[in-house]
């Protein structure tokens, strides 16, 4: 049996990966754990950046030619996955558009076609979508008419606001498109980004299909700021496993990005926007992390705004809250006494549909009963636990 990825020491590898990333001294070879290329390779996958390195003649030169050609590999196979998953994807946009339906693309399928120098840079398990309120359901018998299938039913229309669609092509591959009605399945964040309020400054996503839109790169940047907050705490999927890292260095290559086509008028607007909305402590931890893992180039005037910031702002304190703050949060935030009592019973008693797949074991029909039972069993210790995320 090989080495598993945990071969190789995650800060150790992760630290010279960083140096590779920025073209910083200790970043050539050679590297750590050289006689584990399998797990080597493996962790810059889950970094989301290989093949931003493989494109990297003099770091390629450097290297061993059995972990040069492994690289090269998974590079060749996210290029086939994104040139069927663009055909895919533009193969929506007609029908979207005679509905009159206009999505906003966001996160890594927004920025792979607009900062990086080409999509097969910016790899990712899914197409984030996001339509205005009366548009969900027509998004929904849209996606299902091109054949894709609902992935995992959402728990309830109220504390729900997003469904995940799959299809496995022609060709074998896995496509997921997750379509959002609100950015944030939260209550008391979710009036952060609104679909009006991003749409009024969005852009043609051009380098995919004029008929998607995507956000501004100052939305762009907020937006990627909140979603490395968020998971400090909340574990991601990368390639069948569970990963519980912030500091993803895809995503802080994507500020590296985004802050590349930044003007001193676009630093003023960001400073100005993630003020109002309390977001000036969150992009301060997630732009320094960027700065010193990926290389970001952070005006001095920006970093000293970010550090005056209070350390009370309300976004942070609703996600230092504990789940038992946050649900309280969220149903004062959810609007009319009937849309509360519906938060209320979706929160403790979700569809069954939901219950089997999140609760249900393989291969055991279990009766609802128990799998709220289980469910509740589960949800006790963690009501009343402080929330782990810091800055």
């Amino acid at each position: 049996m090989g080495p598993s990825e945990n071969s190789v020491t995650p800060d150790r590898t992760d630290a010279w990966l960083s140096a590779c990333l920025r073209r910083a001294p200790g970043g050539d070879w050679p590297g750590p754990d050289a006689e584990h290329p399998d797990a080597l390779v493996a962790r810059m996958t889950y970094h989301g950046i290989t093949g931003t390195l493989a494109d990297d003649p003099l770091l390629m030169e450097t290297l061993p030619a059995e972990i040069a050609g492994r690289m090269q590999s998974v590079a060749r196979g996210h290029a086939f996955q994104e040139l069927a998953h663009r055909r895919l994807l533009t193969r929506l946009a007609p029908d979207f558009a005679a509905r009159g339906i206009a999505p906003l693309i966001l996160k890594g399928t927004a920025l792979a076609y607009s900062v990086y120098d080409t999509p097969v840079l910016r790899p990712r398990g899914d197409t984030d979508m996001l339509v205005a309120e009366a548009d969900f359901e027509p998004a929904r018998k849209i996606l299902e008419a091109q054949g894709f299938s609902l992935a995992f039913e959402p728990g309830g229309h109220i504390v729900s606001s997003q469904c995940s669609y799959e299809m496995r092509d022609a060709h074998g591959l896995y496509h997921v498109i997750d379509l959002h009605r609100r950015t944030n399945n939260h209550a008391a964040l979710a009036a952060l980004f609104t679909y009006a309020e991003l749409r009024a400054r969005a852009e043609p996503l051009g380098g995919l299909h004029p008929g998607f839109l995507r956000p501004g790169h100052v939305d762009a940047m907020l937006f990627a700021c909140c979603h490395r907050f968020m998971h400090i705490s909340k574990p991601i999927m990368v390639a069948g496993a569970a990963h519980l890292s912030e500091n993803r260095l895809i995503w802080l290559l994507d500020m590296v990005r985004l802050a590349g086509e930044f003007t001193a008028r676009d630093w003023d607007r960001f400073l100005r926007r993630a003020r109002d909305k309390g977001l000036l402590r969150i992009c301060h931890g997630s732009l320094v992390a960027a700065r010193d893992w990926a290389g970001l180039d952070l005006p001095d005037a920006v970093l000293g705004a970010l550090e005056a910031a209070p350390q009370d702002e309300g976004p942070v304190r609703f996600l230092r809250a504990g789940r038992g703050g946050r649900l309280l949060a969220d149903l004062a935030a959810t609007p009319g006494m009937g849309q509360k009592i519906g938060f209320l019973r979706e929160t403790a008693f979700p569809p069954a549909a939901y219950m089997r797949a999140a609760f249900g074991r393989a291969g055991c029909r279990e009766t609802l009963p128990r799998l709220y039972l289980r469910r509740a069993m589960q949800g006790l210790g963690a009501l009343f636990r402080k929330g782990g995320t810091h800055l």
